[in-house]
């Protein structure tokens, strides 16, 4: 028998050649497949570990399957925390599993006296690190201070291919079986980062997953923002448990993870950017909160960065259906960013912009026209025509008329602002769409139904080829055109355009989203008013 052998090279001259002597080797590199048959040692299941738990320790005082869950059910793991329930001094489960949140796994988890194998939990994972490469090991090092859910090769990229190998052989990492997660266990990842504290490397661990998470999220442009979503959404799994760990950095020891931590909260404030295009103000909100209070206690509450967090915050509340909530915010951003940046910045005046638009989309337009106008007119005397902040404010400025009860000067100014979309930018930027799309709804307010039929027709079918379907664009477009169906009496048509709309906005953004609701209020009342008739 050989025993946590590591090199198949070694060994190979001392195995028999012939005869019926059995041989017995156990390792955890998986290169020893080529010598012999591999008989893969699993971890136990729930149902094996609790059994063992009882077998060594006696009664259960009810804690055996979490404390088996937080050992991620590895045998050596459960004999060492076994012979230290046993005692003396006896201990609990709870007590045990306190003490392994806050002791090193390599004091908590050593060798006890008398157990057959001769090394503790951290020591065997730290010797198996030890015999990998820089490469492999720098990896290992990110993998475990990014999310316990899994990395997706997407985000690691074919680079990382030769370093996940070597992991893999050396049982350091496991995969999913469709070959596209890499998944590191609880306990090494514990020991890793252990070990990382102490010699003060945690810190750059962090900074590295920072920076692979930061080239995904700001890669995405804004018309790949939805065919990207699943891969955002694991980057905000990622970076919620990167901030986790900077948050578990004690005080005194913060500034070695300062820039790590800046690092984190800007991968942060690009993800919650991206769920705010997409109208998924749910999913913003929390995101935003996050970033807002890492970057007061970072860089302070009237530091830019800081009060870009807090614009993005308030953005997010307006797309969760929190409008004067999203005022308020915009109104503090609006004075602080006046007193650091000067009232003629652009971030001043698109936060002034934001103030309005919160109030018209809270339903209270009248009061926001006169204020848009003023915006919009000091935004034409300090920037130039074709400034992003200023075509903002003139989408907003138009739409606010329309909700306002002028839809006639709305639809003059969508004109107007389309014609300059036009001479700006590509025929297929998706803004100009959205502006097309807006303008149709207007023509609907103004009793102008047909023709809003026909932009809108339009309208969905260009965001349909260029965003999918399913973009969040393409459905607001296609709900629109559902009211202008029921505008012009085509009630059949309209019932069929809400049916999809809402199945397709439950499907794509969940059933609590604003607009999911919106869909289905108006759905469950144009069935009303057809069985009416």
């Amino acid at each position: 028998m050989f025993d946590n052998a590591t090199d198949p090279d070694l060994l190979a001259p001392l195995l028999p050649s012939h005869g019926r002597a059995r041989v017995l080797i156990t390792t955890n590199d998986h290169s020893f497949e080529r010598l012999a048959t591999m008989v893969a040692v699993e971890q136990f299941t729930e149902t094996e570990a609790v059994k063992y738990l009882r077998t060594r320790v006696g009664a259960d005082d009810g804690g055996f399957r979490a404390l088996a869950e937080e050992l991620d059910r590895l045998p050596l793991a459960l004999g060492i925390a076994a012979a230290a329930l046993v005692g003396p001094p006896r201990l609990s489960c709870e007590s045990y599993l306190g003490r392994l949140h806050a002791t090193p796994i390599e004091v908590l988890l050593a060798r006890p006296r008398g157990e057959p194998y001769p090394t503790g939990v951290a020591q065997a994972i730290m010797l198996s690190v030890g015999q990998t490469g820089p490469e492999a090991a720098r990896l290992l090092g990110e993998l475990s201070v990014l999310s316990t859910s899994g990395v997706g090769f997407e985000l690691l990229g074919p680079q990382a291919e030769p370093a996940l190998a070597e992991l893999g052989a050396r049982s350091l990492v496991t995969f999913s079986r469709s070959d596209t997660t890499a998944f590191v266990h609880r306990l090494v990842r514990r020991a890793v980062r252990d070990q990382a504290g102490r010699d003060r490397s945690l810190a750059e661990l962090i900074e590295t997953a920072g920076q692979r998470l930061c080239v995904a999220v700001e890669d995405v442009s804004d018309q790949d923002t939805w065919r990207k979503f699943p891969m955002i959404m694991a980057v905000a799994e990622h970076a919620a448990a990167l901030w986790e760990a900077v948050e578990q950095v004690p005080e005194d020891e913060f500034a070695h993870v300062r820039a790590a931590a800046e690092l984190v909260l800007r991968v942060r404030h690009v993800v919650a950017s991206h769920l705010v295009y997409l109208n998924d103000g749910l999913r913003a909100v929390p995101v935003a909160e996050a970033v807002v209070k890492g970057r007061e206690r970072l860089l302070g509450a009237e530091h830019p960065d800081t009060l870009a967090a807090l614009h993005t915050l308030a953005h997010a509340f307006e797309y969760a259906g929190q409008e004067m909530k999203a005022a308020a915010r915009y109104q503090r951003v609006a004075a602080d960013r006046s007193r650091v940046l000067g009232d003629d910045h652009p971030d001043t005046l698109w936060s002034r912009a934001s103030v309005a638009f919160a109030y018209t989309m809270g339903g209270r337009a009248p009061e926001a026209v006169p204020m848009i106008e003023q915006v919009v007119a000091d935004q034409e005397r300090a920037l130039e025509p074709g400034h992003p902040t200023l075509l903002a404010a003139r989408y907003f400025q138009a739409y606010t008329n329309v909700e306002g009860g002028r839809p006639e000067r709305g639809i003059e100014l969508f004109q107007r602002l389309i014609a300059d979309h036009e001479r700006l930018f590509d025929h297929n930027y998706p803004d100009t769409w959205v502006v097309k799309g807006q303008l149709a709804r207007a023509y609907r307010a103004a009793d102008r139904a047909d023709e809003a039929v026909q932009l809108y027709e339009h309208v969905a079918g260009q965001q349909t080829r260029l965003l999918g379907a399913d973009h969040p664009d393409t459905l607001i477009t296609r709900h629109g055109l559902a009211t202008a169906y029921e505008a012009v009496g085509r009630s059949a048509d309209a019932l069929a355009e809400y049916e999809w709309v809402v199945s397709r906005f439950e499907a794509v953004m969940g059933p609590e989203q604003t607009l999911t609701r919106n869909a289905r209020d108006d759905l469950e009342r144009a069935r009303r008013s057809h069985r009416l008739r």
